[in-house]
């Protein structure tokens, strides 16, 4: 009887351990990014920041990550983006004045990538339209978890 009920226990505490240590490696998998963005020129529409892994960064502007959008309420908003892997990203912040987030042109309204803040991107003219030459990966990346917080400073665009 002794027996059995110590067997019994020791298999509630093995299974109880493996579930702590279940819970402990997840959480050191994912992390958050701290965002500040400055720099708002108008208190109105929306400001999207999206953290884009490498393999998921396109030169192309398409792209898809884990983002934040919350409504201007201030001209330096500040915000967390969750839930992030170790590894690479870069980090792309926009106000949006329309409703449709799908279409996301940042040449009309303000906006910032991380490591080059405040500075003109290349732009392109493509069938009479002017088109931005994205910023390669490498020029934009930070690393998680190295990186808890970042600060972007948005471009100087008039909002249309």
């Amino acid at each position: 009887m002794n027996l059995k009920r110590i067997y019994i226990i020791s298999i509630i505490f093995c299974i109880s351990l493996t579930l702590c240590a279940d819970e402990a490696v997840q959480d050191t998998n994912y992390y958050n990014l701290r965002v500040i963005v400055d720099g708002i020129n108008r208190i109105e529409g929306k400001i999207l920041t999206i953290a884009v892994p490498k393999e998921d960064y396109k030169a192309d502007g398409n792209f898809k990550g884990r983002a934040d959008i919350s409504d201007v309420d201030n001209y330096t908003m500040e915000f967390v983006i969750d839930s992030l892997k170790q590894g690479e990203y870069g980090l792309i912040s926009s106000v949006i004045l329309n409703d449709d987030l799908r279409t996301f042109y940042i040449l009309d309204y303000q906006y910032a990538f991380s490591r080059i803040n405040d500075k003109e991107l290349d732009i392109d003219i493509k069938r009479g339209e002017p088109q931005i030459i994205w910023p390669a990966f490498d020029d934009i990346k930070i690393s998680i978890p190295e990186t808890k917080v970042i600060r972007l400073i948005l471009s100087n665009n008039k909002p249309k």
